[in-house]
Order: C-alpha cells, then structure tokens, then sequence
C-alpha cells in the first residue's frame, strides 16, 4: 500500500514538473533572471545605447485556425541603460486591428538592479492610432511602474485572432533595439482541401546561415543571437521595408513550386488579369451605362473625367465601417459577381471601382490597365528580394 501510494505521489510530482515546464515553454510565467543581467550598465556590442531586448519569445498558434483562430504569444525582456531609454521603454503599446484580433492576458512589471520587482497593476487603455475605411487600428497602451535606468522591464500578452480566417504570420526579428536573443515558434494550422498542407515562408534580410528550421511535425523553430537594431534616419525608406523578417505562406493546391522571379510574376499577372476580364465580361451593358455617361463629341479628356466622376457615384464599401452579418442582411448587402451587379446595387469594393472605371475606359476606346502598387509609407516592391523555400 505504501509502495502504490508512495509511486502514485511520484507520479502527480512528475505529471506537476511536466505541466510547469510547459507553462513556462508557452510563456505563461516569468523566466528567472541572471545576477549578470542585473548588474549590466551598458550593452558591450553597443555601447551609449538607451535600451536593449535582453530576451523576446515569439510562438504562433495556428493548429486551431479554423475553429478557435490563432494565437500568438509575446514575451520580451527589456534593459535600461539611460533615463531617456526609461522614458521610451515605460510606455508600452500593442497595436492591432479590431476587425481581426484582440489582445489579452496583459502582464508585465519593473525589476530593480537590487532584484526587487515591481508588478504591473494599473489600467490597460485603448487607443486608435488610425482609421482608415472599414480598416481600425488600435493599440493596448499602459505604463510599467517605476522604471529606472538599470531596470529591467518585462511584458508578455497573448493575441487571438478570428476564427475561420487564415492570417498572415510573419516573425519579425529586427526592429528599433539591439536584440541579444530570441526564440520564435510556430505551429501550424492544417488547412483546408484545397490548399497544400506545406507550410512555406520566404525570408527578407536575415543574417547569413540563419534559418528556420523545420520540425518532424510541420512545426518550424529559430534561434537568433545579436541582431542590431535599426537606425532611423531623415528621408529613410520605410521602417518595414529595412526590417529582417519571415513570412510564413500556404499554396493552393497545383500551384508551381521552383519559378524563377520572372515565372512567379508572369503567372500572377495572368491571374490578376483574367479576374479583372471576368468581372468585365458584360459588354453590351458597359456599353449601355457608356452612352449615358459621356457624349461622342466630347474631348478624350473630358471622357475620361466623366468615367471617373461616374466610377466615383458608387458607394465604396472598402472605406465604410465594418458591418456584421445581420446588418448586411438587413441592408441586403450581396457581393458582387460583376461589373452588371456592381452597376445595378449601386455599391462595390474599393477594387471593384477601379475596375469598373477601366471597364468604361475600355468601352470608350482607351488602353486601361490595373496596376498594383506598394505604398510608400508601408513598403518597398523588391521582386527578387523575398525567396520561396519549402
């Protein structure tokens, strides 16, 4: 008897090790903190810096896409060097789209030099940092408590995003701070029939030999030491654009792997330009909607302004705010097939309207073409810079 319970205690002190180690794996507790890392006055591969990431963990969530959504989880480690380092490291903001994710189970707190900690207690606010149509973007913003020049700061939270959706998930592994080490993760959501199950990721600007590396389970893992940070500069290209990161990516099924730049792009083009040619094809009614639009004599400018001013009576969905289901059921909202639909309802997406334009462009005897452009303020369209590997 006392042989079964004495091996049925080992057992729960066992089952109890493993659960604790794996809630430490998953970020949900603090990570100790060397005596060494207390005691650091400077960073020695950069010194006269303000502040520097001891630690980040970075693990993506996406085996239950499709029924619960995503997770990601966010764990960082940050040191304070300088007062003006303690001002920029003591407000924190997470920022987010409503339309896609909230984030949750906020922690964070203060650890002095002297090893005495400070939790985070106070109150996480909501901001709106831009709004932009249909598109809100949001920051949970708060304030550790009594930061200090030789402080360590430390936060973890955790971002769910929708269900039923699959997200763009990118670790991104370069930013304003010098970064010692950091660990990323990710586990992978099984996707539907008509996607690949391969997870592919491209990669931008990672130091030589650093990899993802891919695990039995389709899990991918990657260790990076010593990643400078990025200088901001007057008139610098856009942050995003500078930054090293992955790109995570499924294929649709049958889709080509091994294309060259110029085959990847020329296959693209092909498919861009057959949807716009299918929303398009109803000629006699674009013809139709042409005659009231514009006169025969007049100029070709004074065509084209009218198609445009035309294009511009269409209610631009795109850039009104997000409705749920039951209000679009209530307006009758119905998506668009084609140009006959989109001229019909009177609404259409912000692309619809473009391609609405060129369609009556078209039909006035104008070359019309779509063109994709990157924003400036966002990024930089680098064709052979970003390379599939499986």
């Amino acid at each position: 008897m006392k042989t079964v319970m004495r091996d049925a205690i080992s057992l729960l002190i066992i089952i109890a090790a493993i659960g604790a180690a794996t809630s430490r794996a998953a970020g949900d507790d603090w990570l100790p903190i060397p005596p060494a890392d207390l005691a650091l006055k400077d960073n020695p591969a950069q010194p006269g810096a303000h502040a520097m990431i001891l630690y980040r963990r970075s693990h993506i969530d996406a085996r239950r896409a499709g029924i619960d959504g995503d997770s990601h989880y966010e764990y960082s480690r940050i040191k304070i060097f300088t007062e003006e380092g303690a001002k920029e490291q003591s407000n924190v903001e997470i920022r987010y789209r409503k339309e896609d994710s909230e984030i949750k189970d906020i922690r964070a707190r203060t650890i002095h030099p002297d090893g005495s900690i400070v939790n985070f207690d106070g109150k996480v606010y909501e901001k709106t940092m831009e709004k932009t149509g249909e598109n809100v973007n949001l920051a949970k913003s708060f304030s550790l408590p009594d930061v200090q020049p030789g402080s360590i700061v430390e936060y973890m939270y955790r971002q769910d995003f929708k269900p039923n959706f699959l997200f763009s998930e990118t670790w991104i592994v370069s930013g304003r701070m010098y970064m010692r080490d950091a660990s990323f993760s990710i586990a992978p959501y099984v996707p539907r029939s008509d996607f690949d199950p391969t997870l592919y990721f491209r990669t931008t600007r990672l130091p030589q030999g650093l990899m993802p590396q891919r695990k039995a389970d389709g899990s991918y893992a990657m260790e990076v030491h010593d990643i400078a940070g990025i200088v901001e500069e007057p008139l610098m290209p856009p942050m995003r654009s500078l930054q090293a990161d992955v790109e995570f990516f499924y294929r649709e099924k049958g889709e080509p792997g091994g294309e060259t730049t110029a085959q990847f792009w020329s296959r693209m083009g092909k498919k861009w330009s057959d949807e716009l040619d299918r929303f398009l094809n109803k000629k006699s009614v674009l013809d139709s909607d042409l005659a009231q639009t514009v006169a025969s004599g007049d100029a070709p400018e004074t065509k084209l302004q009218k198609i445009y001013a035309r294009a511009q009576k269409i209610r631009d969905l795109s850039y009104e705010p997000v409705t749920t289901k039951v209000e679009k059921k209530q307006e009758n909202i119905k998506a668009n097939e084609n140009v006959e639909d989109a001229l019909k309802r009177g609404y259409a997406s912000g692309r619809q309207i473009n391609w609405l334009f060129i369609g009556l462009a078209r039909a006035a005897g104008f070359e019309a073409f779509e063109v994709y452009l990157v924003p400036r303020n966002h990024d930089l369209f680098i064709p052979s810079g970003r390379i599939r590997i499986r």
